[in-house]
C-alpha cells in the first residue's frame, strides 16, 4: 500500500511539474522585440501607468517616464554612474542617458568602439523620428538579458540610452520627442 501511494505521489508531482512548465512556456508567448519587449496587451496597459515628463532645453529633448521612477540630472552622474541623466526604476534598476557633442562623430563610431566579443546583435530603431541603432550586448542582467544601448544622432548631438530593458519595456524611449532648435540667441 505504501509503495502504490509513493508512486501515485511521484506521478502527481510529475504532472504538476509538467503543467507548471507548460504554463511558464505559454506565458512567454506573444513577446515582441526579440523577447525584450512586452506583449501587445501588456504594453498597452503600461500606457495606463501614471507618467511624468522629463524635458531638457539643454539636451534638446523630452520624454515620458513612469511616475514611480526617480530622475537625477547632476554633474556627478557622469563621473560616478556614467550617464548625464540617470533614472532609477521602481525596482531600483539604474537606467541612463548620455548626450555628447557629436560634430565629428557618428553612431557607427560609437558602435565600432565596443568590444566585438560582447556585442550580441545590432539593429535599426527610430527614436523621436530619427534613425538610430539598437545594440544588444551579451551578458546577464537581473532579467536574464544583456545591457541594451540605443544610439541616435540629431544635429550635433549623439544620444546614448543605456538600459537593462525597462526603458524599452515601459515605452520611455518610444516617447522621446526632440525639441526644435532655438532660433533666438541669448544676448
Amino acid at each position: 500500500m505504501a509503495i502504490s501511494y509513493t508512486l501515485a505521489m511521484r506521478n502527481t508531482r510529475r504532472t504538476l511539474f509538467a503543467a507548471l512548465c507548460a504554463a511558464l512556456l505559454l506565458a512567454g508567448c506573444g513577446k515582441t522585440d526579440g523577447g525584450i519587449g512586452k506583449s501587445a496587451a501588456a504594453s498597452s496597459s503600461s500606457s495606463a501607468v501614471a507618467r511624468k515628463t522629463y524635458r531638457s532645453e539643454t539636451y534638446g529633448f523630452e520624454l515620458q517616464y513612469p511616475a514611480s521612477w526617480r530622475i537625477s540630472e547632476e554633474s556627478r552622474n557622469r563621473q560616478y554612474l556614467g550617464s548625464d541623466i540617470v533614472f532609477t526604476t521602481g525596482s531600483g534598476t539604474i537606467e541612463g542617458i548620455n548626450v555628447d557633442d557629436a560634430k565629428n562623430r557618428s553612431i557607427q563610431w560609437s558602435i565600432v568602439r565596443l568590444d566585438k566579443n560582447v556585442v550580441r546583435s545590432i539593429g535599426d530603431i527610430t527614436v523621436g523620428g530619427e534613425p538610430g541603432k539598437i545594440v544588444r550586448l551579451k551578458g546577464l542582467n537581473d532579467n536574464g538579458l544583456g545591457i541594451i544601448y540605443v544610439y541616435v544622432k540629431r544635429g550635433d548631438r549623439l544620444y546614448h540610452f543605456k538600459t537593462k530593458g525597462p526603458m524599452l519595456d515601459e515605452g520611455v524611449i518610444a516617447s522621446v520627442r526632440f525639441l526644435a532648435a532655438s532660433s533666438s540667441s541669448k544676448k
